[in-house]
């Protein structure tokens, strides 16, 4: 039976977490000072990260099945912030992305019509704002498997409570979290690293004639962005301000 040798230098909650999967080794941690086994630091982590995870999630209003991803609701009505179960031994991580019968519980939209793949070169490059206006309203969910991302969702809806209202979040491989966008809503991400990697279910077809955008900058909306963004295309750049 291996052992491993153990220091106070491991405790620290959900990154210690994803770098020990991320990187495949194991990391210096602390049970008591005393040695253990690799099963026994794997449960360790486990229950360290979640214990942390489940305090964090208090602010916000939890659905829970018993199912293998976690669905939180937002304050915009529709956005759901979605975070896996996954299930972790010496070998790496398993964890289920997406369950039509987990989504329709709760109330996402589950239907697919289109996957689709954003490959990011450089931190810094923003994308969107992006939607598509009805009867070709898309909801989406959108996670981000390399690198971090910081995403912002604005309800454009003109009968929803939050109308003209946003919300942010960072999501990337260091939380394993989605989003889930419903139609109405437009949406658009900022890189924090080189080399993001993004995955969208739509489930809506691409309709160009539907498509609309939002300048990142908009003066109604007031977007806060944590730094600058520098690439961006010509056609998300010269979006018109949005008259409501």
């Amino acid at each position: 039976m291996s052992l491993i040798r153990l220091s106070k230098s491991v405790v620290e909650g959900k990154e210690v977490l994803v770098d020990f999967f991320k990187k495949g080794r194991f990391y210096a941690g602390a049970i008591r000072g005393r040695y253990c086994t690799k099963l026994e630091k794997i449960k360790f982590l486990q229950d360290t990260f979640w214990r942390r995870r489940s305090v964090a999630s208090k602010s916000t209003l939890e659905i829970q099945g018993g199912g293998m991803v976690k669905i939180i609701a937002q304050k915009i009505m529709g956005v759901f912030l979605i975070e896996p179960e996954f299930k972790a031994d010496e070998r790496g991580v398993f964890r289920r992305h997406f369950c039509q019968r987990e989504f329709e519980s709760h109330g996402l939209i589950s239907s697919i019509s289109q996957s689709n793949i954003s490959e990011n070169t450089y931190k810094q490059t923003l994308r969107g704002f992006h939607y598509q206006v009805a009867p070709y309203g898309e909801g989406k969910t959108l996670s981000c498997l390399v690198g971090k991302i910081y995403d912002i969702v604005v309800d454009l809806r003109c009968d929803s409570p939050s109308y003209l209202q946003w919300l942010s979040f960072e999501i990337g491989e260091h939380n394993r979290q989605s989003i889930h966008i419903p139609p109405g809503c437009a949406h658009a991400f900022l890189t924090l690293e080189d080399g993001c990697l993004l995955h969208y279910y739509c489930s809506e077809f691409y309709n160009g004639q539907a498509e609309r955008g939002i300048r990142y900058n908009d003066p109604l909306f007031k977007f806060i962005w944590p730094v600058e963004p520098k690439i961006i295309s010509d056609k998300d750049r010269n979006h018109p301000d949005y008259i409501p």
